[in-house]
């Protein structure tokens, strides 16, 4: 059984998302935000202790972009992944990877700008440069999907 490991509101649902789609058997571990180690078995998922974590008998994954990567070579039928070898594959890794690290990371300055800057004003701007960052990615892919019908290959995956 497939078990993951989530903070509600968190990146966490793009994993969860995908084991719906899926269509697997999987179990949700909620993780509480400020007392993480109080998660049966998270530590052990991911000592880091951030989520997403999943755990599948010896397979131990942390990181969105694994976990949905995995989640796509694990469930083939579920067509969430082109093949493994396929051209389109690459363009899979791309935008998988994109998601978690350009896509993810700009929203950190709009969603927690107490983290870069202690003023009202300093957050202020922090937040107003992430909304430019967020725009100026949601641009980037519109532009793809603008000669694409899907994101990577002929399925929507």
């Amino acid at each position: 059984m497939i078990t993951l490991f989530q903070i509600t509101g968190s990146s966490s649902f793009a994993a969860r998302a995908a084991l719906e789609c899926a269509g697997a058997e999987y179990e949700v571990v909620d993780v509480h935000p400020r007392r993480r180690d109080e998660a049966p078995g998270f530590a052990e998922t991911n000592p880091l202790q951030r989520v997403p974590a999943l755990r599948e008998g010896d397979v131990r994954l942390a990181e969105t972009g694994a976990i949905l990567l995995w989640i796509g070579d694990r469930f083939p039928e579920a067509r969430l992944a082109p093949p493994i070898g396929a051209n389109a594959r690459a363009d899979h890794y791309r935008w998988v990877t994109w998601c978690a690290n350009t896509l993810h990371v700009g929203w950190w300055p709009v969603m927690a700008s107490f983290y870069f800057a202690e003023d009202e004003a300093a957050r202020a701007a922090v937040e107003a440069r992430g909304r430019d960052n967020i725009l100026r990615a949601g641009k980037h892919l519109e532009s793809w999907l603008e000669h694409h019908e899907w994101l990577a290959g002929e399925h929507p995956g």
